[in-house]
């Protein structure tokens, strides 16, 4: 693992996750969102696949599995990168990549993630 400036750390547990020592887990606070239907057909332009952007652009590899809180899927392996809104109370359009298993992707209800969210423009 490695820090904002690109030297290596020390990994230290946030919950879920796996941080270097200092980190800001405020960027963590668990995210209530609803993912958005029909977008798995674009890919990213420059990245090989959605969650290959949200790796690139978050610095963090997937070991922690499934973002979704209480999801069982912690392998890390064949996780998606979703494409989700944050939920009405933000007061958000945006559109945002987070790590997801096949089957929390497929969600049609309003769910907490605990990763990253990164922007995308729709």
């Amino acid at each position: 693992m490695k820090n904002k400036q690109g030297k290596p750390c020390k990994a230290v547990r946030a919950g879920k996750l796996k941080v270097c020592p200092g980190t800001d887990v405020k960027q963590f606070i668990m995210t209530k969102v609803k993912n958005l239907n029909g977008t798995s057909d674009r890919v990213p332009s420059g990245y090989e696949s959605w969650i290959h952007y949200w790796k690139i652009k978050t610095g963090q590899k997937l070991a922690g599995g499934c973002a979704a809180r209480n999801c069982s899927d912690m392998t890390g392996t064949n996780l998606e990168g979703a494409h989700v809104k944050k939920t009405v109370e933000y007061n958000d359009d945006s559109w945002y990549i987070v790590p997801l298993c096949p089957s929390c992707n497929k969600r049609t209800d309003e769910f907490y993630v605990t990763a990253t969210l990164v922007p995308v423009n729709p």
